[in-house]
C-alpha cells in the first residue's frame, strides 16, 4: 500500500505540473532554468519576468483562466470552480491515470485482451479489486483520493498556518500563483517548480530548511545520538559489574571451601 500510494504521489505531481503549465496555461514547452544553477539564476529571473502573469493563450488556458481565476484571493469553494475540461484535466487526470497505470502495470495476468472481452467483467473489479494479481487495491485508491482531497483543501483555504510539515508552504504558494495567473507555482508541492525554476516567493526547498529550524532537528538529533551513546556505555558499564561481581562470588565462594576442607 505504502508503495502505491508513493507512486499515485510522484505521478500526480508531474502531471499536475506539466498539464497547469503548458495545458492551463498556455506556455510553450521551452526549457527553463534550474534554480541549482547559480550561473544562470539571473536568466531564471530574467524568464520569470517574461512569463508575466494572466495565463496563456489558447481555449483550454482561456476557460481556465475565466473560471477558476476568476478571483484573485483563494478559497476552499473555489477547489471545484473551472470550466469542466479544465476541471477534468486538472483535478481528474492525475487522480486516476496515474492509479489505473499502476494497476495495469502491477497486474501481471491483466492484458488488453481481456479488458476489452466480454468475459473478462467488470474494468473496475478486474483493475481495482483484483488482490490476486497483485493490482492496485479500491482502498488504497479511496485513501490516495482522501488526502489528495484534503491536501488541496488546505492548499486552496488561504491560511498558511495548516497542520503539516510542508502544507503552510504549499497554500502560500498556491495563494501566489492565484495572485499572479501564470506566472508559476503549477505544481501541487513545488518540487517540479524549483526544479524548473518557476517557483514564486519561497520554494519548496526553503520551506523544508525553514522546517527542520523551526523543529532543531540537528540538535534534537544530537542529542538522541548522545542519548544513545551513553545508553550503550551505560549498558557497557553494567556488564563490567555484573562480570567483576559474578568473579567476587566465585572467589568467596573457593575460600569458603578452602576453609571447611
Amino acid at each position: 500500500m505504502v508503495k502505491h500510494v508513493a507512486l499515485l504521489f510522484a505521478a500526480r505531481e508531474v502531471l499536475t505540473y506539466y498539464i497547469h503549465r503548458h495545458v492551463l496555461h498556455g506556455q510553450p514547452l521551452s526549457p527553463t532554468v534550474p534554480t541549482w544553477n547559480l550561473r544562470q539564476k539571473q536568466a531564471s529571473k530574467t524568464h520569470k519576468k517574461k512569463l508575466g502573469g494572466g495565463g496563456g493563450h489558447g481555449r483550454i488556458a482561456t476557460m481556465h483562466d475565466g473560471c477558476a481565476h476568476a478571483h484573485a484571493t483563494p478559497f476552499s469553494l473555489l477547489l471545484m470552480a473551472d470550466h469542466p475540461l479544465p476541471f477534468l484535466l486538472h483535478r481528474f487526470v492525475p487522480l486516476y491515470v496515474p492509479a489505473l497505470v499502476v494497476s495495469l502495470w502491477s497486474s501481471s495476468s491483466l492484458s488488453l485482451t481481456s479488458i476489452f472481452s466480454r468475459n473478462s467483467g467488470n474494468f473496475l473489479s478486474n483493475t481495482f479489486l483484483s488482490s490476486d494479481s497483485g493490482g492496485l487495491h479500491i482502498l488504497t485508491y479511496l485513501l490516495f483520493v482522501g488526502l489528495c482531497t484534503a491536501e488541496e483543501t488546505l492548499a486552496m483555504s488561504g491560511y498558511t498556518v495548516v497542520p503539516g510539515i510542508i502544507l503552510g508552504g504549499i497554500a502560500r504558494r498556491n495563494a501566489l500563483h492565484y495572485a499572479r495567473p501564470g506566472a508559476g507555482n503549477f505544481g501541487c508541492w513545488g518540487v517540479l517548480d524549483w526544479v524548473h525554476g518557476t517557483s514564486l516567493g519561497k520554494d519548496v526547498m526553503a520551506d523544508l530548511h525553514d522546517e527542520a529550524e523551526k523543529h532543531n532537528l540537528k540538535g534534537r538529533s544530537a542529542r538522541a545520538a548522545s542519548g544513545a551513546g551513553n545508553m550503550v556505555t551505560d549498558g557497557i558499564d553494567g556488564l563490567r559489574r555484573s562480570a567483576r561481581s559474578s568473579k567476587g562470588r566465585r572467589r568467596s565462594a573457593k575460600g569458603n571451601n578452602s576453609e571447611s576442607d
